[in-house]
């Protein structure tokens, strides 16, 4: 049975449970938000793949799984096994992207809420947010580059605890497992007033709460027609 919690409450659970995998190296936080019936099994997956902070506590972290009392869990320690091959084998030349992704300088991208909550903060009862790419910018080393986006309008919100999001530039990171640059797909939105120079140092100093939403979606316009 779901238990009611407040964005601001389950964003709270959020941080404590990557805080949990982090230090302890155990995803219980997650477990019990899944549980709970906030996030789902994959979003489980795809959050420890995330943030585990090294192969070697990537690979423990399976090993603890795998003995999990629920199946679902150890169900999880396989597939993260497949897609630690898959994110192996990915491309992440930002040259062969640039060629290969759907996504040109030009295009006209739709960003929206995603499954972190049915209605985002952010979004205040509108559809979305259409927006121009701009390019790729590369990001740390064997991950996928970063979207720069310049949006039509500029995005001014404040959350609960004081965050200021502000600015008519998109940053978007991809967050699923072994996901690469497509028609859509799920991200990670910052918004800025001018695109950084240094990507890397930029996420460095803006870790996980700091985003305007975690779990957004983001479109091209042939699949999400602008009017």
């Amino acid at each position: 049975m779901k238990i009611f919690m407040t964005e601001f409450n389950f964003r709270e659970a959020l941080k404590a449970a990557i805080d949990q995998l982090r230090s302890e190296g155990v995803p219980n936080g997650f477990i019990e938000l899944h549980n709970s019936g906030y996030i789902s099994s994959r979003e489980v997956k795809d959050n420890i793949f995330r943030h585990c902070v090294s192969d070697n506590s990537f690979t423990g972290l399976i090993q603890k799984i795998e003995k999990h009392p629920e199946s679902w869990v150890r169900d999880i320690a396989e597939d993260l096994k497949d897609t630690l091959q898959r994110i192996r084998d990915r491309i992440t030349d930002l040259d062969e992207i640039e060629r290969s992704s759907p996504l040109k300088p030009g295009a006209r991208i739709f960003l929206t809420g995603g499954y972190e909550h049915p209605e985002p903060w952010w979004l205040a009862g509108r559809d979305g947010y259409w927006g121009t790419f701009v390019r790729f910018a590369p990001a740390s080393e064997g991950a996928m580059p970063i979207a720069f986006v310049k949006l039509d309008q500029e995005i001014h919100r404040i959350e609960a605890v004081g965050t200021r999001h502000e600015g008519v530039c998109a940053l978007l990171r991809l967050t699923g497992v072994a996901a690469k640059w497509e028609s859509s797909g799920t991200v990670t939105i910052h918004v800025v007033q001018e695109f950084p120079q240094d990507v890397a140092t930029f996420y460095d100093e803006h870790p996980f709460g700091t985003e305007l939403e975690w779990g957004a979606t983001y479109q091209l316009k042939t699949l999400a027609h602008e009017t």
